[in-house]
């Protein structure tokens, strides 16, 4: 549903909505009490989440067949760069009550020991949010098709089958 979306709307707008309710249910998740409500809220999270297939797609829009495999390169080395410093950042602030007793000792911190990482990382996908409105060029939503359609048609004309000649 993303990509249609996408088509329709074009990908930054659907970029920064991504953004902005991975950002939302972050900071729910972790406000979350029960084990009901943190898979409801994770769930709600992945059906609003579109922000990978989207990316794949404005990268496309954006980039020629000269830049696309270092565009397109790059994408799984920042992939693997946020899992490892959100892993790290989420552990250190996680249970700020019992790790800093005198600046998060209140009852609140307590309550929700996973709040402060998900506040953080609700904040930095907020933050991704506004950067990609404010700097993420607007493309025409049909522009990637053009690039994407020579590319495929180009090795459709190599792996075409010579036709049959026709026996009188």
């Amino acid at each position: 549903h993303w990509g249609r979306l996408a088509d329709r709307y074009g990908c930054k707008p659907c970029i920064v909505f991504s953004c902005v309710a991975a950002g939302l249910s972050s900071v729910a998740f972790g406000f979350a009490k029960t084990a009901p409500q943190a898979v409801f809220v994770r769930f709600v999270c992945g059906v609003l989440n579109g922000t990978i297939g989207i990316v794949k797609s404005y990268v496309t829009q954006i980039t020629d067949e000269t830049n696309r495999p270092a565009a397109f390169a790059l994408m799984p080395l920042g992939f693997g760069l946020g899992l490892v410093a959100a892993s790290e950042l989420g552990g250190s602030l996680s249970r700020p009550a019992d790790t800093w007793p005198g600046v998060f000792g209140a009852k609140f911190w307590r309550l929700f020991p996973y709040a402060l990482p998900l506040l953080v990382c609700g904040a930095y996908q907020l933050l991704t949010a506004l950067a990609s409105h404010l700097f993420l060029a607007a493309v025409d939503a049909r522009s990637g098709y053009a690039a994407v359609d020579k590319e495929v048609d180009g090795e459709d004309d190599k792996l075409a089958p010579e036709p049959a000649p026709v026996v009188p």
